[in-house]
């Protein structure tokens, strides 16, 4: 609610350049509905309001603008470059998720194959890893005095 300030010139215009890099962030923010909302309606403003091919800086409710052509704008393509990294870590999380499914299931093949003397096995070769780490632990310290 409210009024909005008119107590500026710049309180009461849409600037495309910022619109747009504000639409970015919320993309990498995973706000990705309202960064295409953000995006959809500077975009419908520029080509509606005929601006096609000279964005202007910035534009008000009476759709006066200034600097028609502003290089602003061109942060549209900081939008492209979010989505890109958004798909990029998308596919690495779905790798990720990929790589941990399939060894969980070779370690479920592995244990299911070896049965119960396999188990044994394991533990009994861990416990004398152990024992020689131990023991190999315990001649280091006499040989040092400690």
């Amino acid at each position: 609610g409210g009024e909005p300030d008119a107590s500026n010139l710049q309180s009461q215009e849409v600037w495309a350049g910022i619109s747009y890099a504000l639409a970015s962030h919320l993309m990498l923010s995973n706000l990705t509905t309202e960064a295409w909302e953000t995006a959809r309606g500077v975009a419908r403003v520029t080509y509606e309001g005929g601006f096609s091919f000279r964005t202007p800086e910035a534009w008000d409710a009476e759709g006066r603008f200034r600097a028609a052509m502003n290089l602003r704008p061109g942060a549209v393509w900081a939008l492209e470059h979010a989505l890109v990294m958004t798909w990029k870590q998308e596919a690495r999380r779905a790798a990720v998720a990929a790589a941990a499914a399939a060894a969980a299931a070779a370690a479920a093949a592995a244990a299911a194959t070896a049965g119960p003397a396999g188990a044994w096995a394991g533990a009994a070769r861990e416990d004398e890893t152990t024992e020689r780490g131990v023991a190999a632990g315990a001649a280091a310290a006499a040989g040092r005095g400690v």
